[in-house]
């Protein structure tokens, strides 16, 4: 941590130590500042004269997360709801300067094809939906996205122990004001920002041209044994390991299925599961192996 003194003028905050910086800040009502370019502030004082504040500095990485635009997902059977809850965060975007984007999903089918080739970050999720239980499959999510962050909006009150037994951000009772909606996504916000910056992308070694070299893991389509090695096929080309192909799948990450012996599959590349054939976006076709098949529908298809 580090501190510096800024001196006050009405409505403007300078910084002390030389710098051409300044920083507009809202005084009305005691001590206001503005994040300058690069920096968290975590404390502020002010003595009368001076204000003392207490900072970070930021990574690069980071300072394009707090500018980010955040998706947010809302899972409800009820259209009247998700429109609802539209109007609640263009409001709460507007009021806190936010750059948000909403996709509605009426059932837990629609939001699984969505996550197959998109991202979002925030996912607010009904807990009846119909014939779906909101809560296996926000289970089901949590384990194969980890950094989405997932709240319950729902009519009932009982299920509150199991939406937190897999870590619910929020659980807002229907129904439930603009302002209690606004905390809860404040917080997944922060949630979002941890996530993103401690999670690191998984990695593995491989050999390029009898050099190692690492690739992240979200960027290969598949992994295929070949005789005493493994080869890793990526959109640009393909590398080799000289590790069991079973080691290789603990290490990829959530995102991949193994579905034979020999082939581990990045789920971000896969168009469809039919008749027990995998069909790539490549045109590649995969066999899923017998002992393989109750995984692949669980993870791929969310169905027992």
């Amino acid at each position: 941590m580090l501190k510096k003194q800024i001196y006050r003028k009405p409505g403007v905050v300078y910084w002390s130590a030389g710098e051409l910086n300044k920083i507009e800040a809202s005084m009305s009502g005691g001590v206001g500042y503005v994040e300058p370019p690069g920096l968290h502030i975590t404390a502020a004082n002010y003595n009368g004269k001076t204000i003392s504040i207490t900072y970070r500095v930021l990574q690069d990485d980071l300072i394009d997360r707090l500018n980010m635009t955040y998706q947010i997902g809302l899972c409800d059977d009820e259209i009247y709801q998700i429109k609802v809850n539209g109007l609640f965060l263009k409001e709460i975007a507007a009021k806190n300067d936010m750059d948000l984007e909403y996709h509605g999903f009426s059932s837990g089918a629609q939001l699984k094809k969505y996550l197959r080739d998109k991202e979002l970050d925030i996912l607010f999720m009904d807990i009846d939906l119909g014939n779906e239980s909101g809560i296996k499959i926000a289970s089901q999510l949590s384990r194969q996205y980890p950094k989405m962050v997932i709240s319950f909006v729902t009519g009932h009150r009982e299920f509150m122990e199991e939406a937190f037994d897999i870590d619910a951000m929020g659980y807002l009772v229907k129904p439930y004001e603009i302002n209690r909606m606004e905390r809860v996504l404040r917080r997944s916000i922060l949630q979002v920002m941890a996530l993103k910056q401690s999670v690191k992308e998984p990695e593995i070694t491989v050999i390029d041209e009898n050099l190692k070299k690492k690739i992240i893991c979200k960027n290969i389509i598949y992994i295929q044994r070949q005789q005493y090695k493994s080869v890793v096929v990526t959109p640009q080309r393909e590398y080799c390991v000289y590790e069991p192909i079973k080691a290789l799948y603990k290490r990829v990450g959530a995102g991949f299925l193994r579905v034979n012996q020999s082939e581990v599959v990045n789920m971000d590349y896969i168009n469809t599961i039919e008749n027990n054939i995998v069909m790539l976006k490549n045109g590649m076709q995969m066999l899923v192996g017998r002992t393989y098949r109750k995984d692949v529908m669980l993870r791929y298809f969310g169905a027992k």
